[in-house]
């Protein structure tokens, strides 16, 4: 669950949230939907904690994954000797479950692959494929398909649809939001 309450935040004079109050609760599925810099994404770092907001208070409860919209710079991923070392650190699933959600995430890449090696498009679908896994209860993904073909966005929609845990995504794709949605939360500059 995510709860914020009367949140405001800005840079210098110019604020982006004034009282701000909302609630995502354990299983909701929330799209961010907004026009480009209005503060989507950082939102999602407020929920985070990257950013501080304020005024006001933001609290989750249970365990957060959060994507970026693009990979630019992770020292756990950098640091891992493998993808399957990055994605699943303490071997709970088998490599023909982990490869199953490389193939819905059209990423074509071996287990023993270096992440450090990998392309941007190829680092945030790793980064994809080790929040999903987590199964955490609190999914935060800024655009999710960005970096897939129709295949791969179909294999999300689909797995955001059954994920049983509070999700936002922020996301152009439409028939992504239509699919797995239940509940949207616009952000309007100020």
């Amino acid at each position: 669950m995510i709860k914020a309450t009367n949140i405001s935040f800005g840079f210098l004079d110019d604020p982006l949230y004034k009282d701000v109050t909302f609630l995502v609760a354990r299983n909701q599925k929330v799209g961010l939907v907004g026009p480009n810099g209005a503060g989507k994404s950082t939102l999602l770092k407020l929920i985070l904690g990257i950013d501080v907001p304020s005024s006001g208070k933001i609290v989750n409860e249970g365990t957060v994954a959060y994507v970026p919209q693009e990979i630019k710079h992770d020292p756990i991923l950098e640091g891992s000797n493998s993808a399957r070392e990055y994605v699943d650190p303490n071997s709970h699933y088998k490599d023909y479950e982990l490869l199953k959600v490389f193939s819905g995430l059209e990423l074509t890449l071996s287990l023993d692959a270096s992440p450090e090696k990998l392309s941007g498009g190829q680092k945030t679908k790793l980064s994809l494929a080790k929040a999903l896994l987590s199964n955490p209860d609190i999914l935060l993904l800024d655009e999710p398909t960005n970096f897939m073909d129709t295949a791969g966005k179909k294999w999300v929609m689909n797995f955001l649809t059954s994920y049983q845990g509070a999700l936002i995504v922020i996301s152009h794709d439409l028939a992504l939001m239509d699919h797995a949605i239940d509940k949207i939360l616009a952000v309007n500059p100020i």
